[in-house]
């Protein structure tokens, strides 16, 4: 993976992770062995990054984030961040910039926060988290695929099925009357979310197939998927005589499948895309 890519996936994740305090979904970014300094003048942090949030975490709250366009090149990066947050009833904020450097695969080995504490939340000033020094060019306008709303006939079977079945983050769950609601999950590890609810979709359920999760292995998927009830197909990969199965005799990349459906059948796709390309 390359390194501006990884470092964007790295700041959307905790954009979006920390105030939501999904741990898990930040951990997954970091290497087994990350070493993980939440200053430059103290030690890494006993357990990385998972060890450091459930230290953490749990006195703040309100807690709002954005992170800048990371700057990039060979294996290492730096993401400017803004944070805000209630704690033993003040409100914090703090301005920093985090330094990583990344593996081959995109995940952290090492990570170094610099910052500031001020008190309030005030906002960032003008031209903060472009990337870039004064006066350039701004930077072309970024597009990030946020969400799928699906149809579904029964919201309450839909949450169970995509939260507890699934075990996807239930992140919104909100009504308006009986003529409004939307509920919003997200897969563990993943920057964009799927919604469903009352008077949000035309269309019909069941209309909607081939929507795509990737995993880095697809048969350990199948298994966990079996193991937690899902009726979910045997793992598949394409050859010269069309679909077939079993997963692909060479592992590559992108190239296994395995399919299941929720409860109105909407379809989905797991595609194994191999620690490499992740």
């Amino acid at each position: 993976m390359d390194t501006r890519t990884a470092a964007e996936h790295w700041a959307r994740t905790w954009e979006r992770a920390w105030p939501a305090k999904r741990i898990e979904d930040i951990d997954a970014l970091y290497a087994d062995d990350a070493t993980y300094r939440s200053h430059p003048l103290r030690d890494p942090e006993p357990g990385g990054a998972r060890g450091y949030l459930s230290r953490e975490l749990p006195s703040e709250s309100d807690i709002e984030c954005r992170f800048g366009e990371p700057i990039a090149a060979d294996g290492r990066a730096a993401v400017e961040w803004w944070a805000s947050w209630e704690e033993a009833f003040e409100t914090v904020t703090l301005a920093g910039t985090t330094v990583l450097r990344f593996d081959p695969d995109g995940q952290v080995v090492e990570h170094v926060d610099y910052w500031v504490q001020g008190e309030g939340r005030p906002a960032p000033f003008d031209g903060w988290g472009r990337g870039g020094s004064a006066g350039a060019e701004p930077a072309p306008m970024v597009f990030r695929y946020e969400l799928t709303i699906l149809p579904v006939a029964d919201v309450d079977r839909a949450k169970a099925f995509y939260g507890e079945t699934l075990g996807w983050s239930v992140d919104v769950d909100h009504r308006a009357g009986d003529r409004f609601r939307v509920v919003q999950v997200t897969p563990p590890g993943s920057s964009a979310s799927v919604s469903f609810g009352t008077g949000i979709s035309s269309a019909e359920p069941r209309s909607y197939r081939g929507m795509h999760l990737v995993v880095d292995d697809v048969e350990a998927a199948h298994a966990q998927l079996v193991g937690r009830g899902v009726e979910v197909g045997e793992p598949f990969h394409f050859g010269p005589h069309g679909q077939t199965p079993g997963v692909h005799p060479e592992r590559a990349p992108f190239a296994s499948f395995l399919a299941f459906s929720d409860p109105d059948g909407n379809g989905w796709m797991v595609q194994e895309v191999g620690l490499r390309y992740r």
